[in-house]
């Protein structure tokens, strides 16, 4: 038999909550650990920091909070951005603190301009859908309004899958917007963004459609028409072709105009199916050479 193992500190609270705040407090709940080191916890600490690049923890707590909440009155500023963490005590010693809360202000609601936003009630968006376009290596920025009381727990996904905070890729929920930022974008972070609100009330969904284009690519909506000129020069004149995605293009519906050194590949009525790469290439007794274009339609 394998002697038993030694007590020791818990191991960190979990589910870090931010129900509501003001100008003057931040009221926070959490959950237990889920191991308790072999000795009973017997209480907890809070830490609170302005959400800055450095976070510089602060107790607010003078003696060991025996509940699963607390009402921070102290260490807090108006106006300002906080993040919170919480410790789990026992006789041996504390714990790792948890995961950091969400961003939150400390700022009263404007019920003047807003009653009813800032009444007891389950999220709700006035977003359902939209479609969002980012230059590539750029920044995107999606913002969703939403009203709640108490603050909700906000969940991102793409296409399915859980977003999770990192270099590139910041979440925040405030009082009355939830916020995904995401630096550099590339042609892989296209997509559905889901987002998921939820507190004690209820749960509110919507779903953001994100198009990443290219610097130097053509972008129009279904429906208008697309023109796409090019001029080829080369002695002999060199025989023009045009391809779409490297492929032949489809001569019902594009209609290409070739005159001298100019030549034109022109869709009357674009469709979604129009977007991708579209590659003209010149060719004459001395060689070829080909040149593309992106081409983004948005549905």
């Amino acid at each position: 038999m394998k002697p038993p193992s030694s007590p020791g500190a818990p191991s960190p609270p979990l589910e870090v909550v931010i129900p509501d705040a003001s100008r003057e407090h931040i009221n926070v709940t959490w959950k237990p650990p889920v191991k308790d080191g072999g000795c009973p916890v017997t209480g907890y600490h809070v830490e609170v920091a302005e959400a800055r690049p450095e976070l510089k923890w602060l107790r607010v707590n003078s003696r060991p909070i025996k509940e699963l909440k607390f009402r921070i009155d102290d260490g807090i500023k108006p106006e300002k951005k906080y993040v919170i963490r919480v410790r789990a005590i026992n006789s041996v010693g504390v714990s790792d603190p948890s995961d950091v809360s969400d961003k939150v202000a400390t700022k009263d609601p404007d019920c003047n301009n807003n009653p009813v936003f800032f009444s007891q009630g389950a999220p709700t968006m006035d977003l359902e859908a939209k479609d969002v376009i980012v230059v590539e290596g750029e920044k995107l920025h999606l913002n969703v309004p939403y009203r709640a009381i108490p603050t909700p727990k906000m969940v991102w996904q793409k296409d399915t899958v859980e977003c999770k905070a990192g270099d590139r890729l910041s979440l925040t929920v405030e009082m009355n917007s939830a916020h995904l930022e995401l630096l550099k974008c590339t042609r892989d972070d296209a997509g559905a963004y889901a987002i998921t609100l939820e507190n004690s009330l209820g749960t509110a969904t919507g779903t953001v459609n994100v198009k990443v284009i290219g610097k130097n690519g053509v972008m129009i909506k279904a429906g208008e028409s697309l023109r796409l000129p090019a001029v080829v020069r080369g002695r002999p004149q060199p025989e023009v072709k045009w391809a779409k995605d490297e492929a032949e293009i489809d001569k019902e519906r594009m209609i290409v105009e070739t005159v001298g050194k100019n030549s034109t590949l022109f869709i009357k009525k674009a469709v979604r199916a129009d977007h991708g790469k579209y590659q003209i290439t010149g060719t004459n007794s001395s060689g070829s050479k080909t040149a593309e274009t992106r081409v983004d339609v948005m549905g």
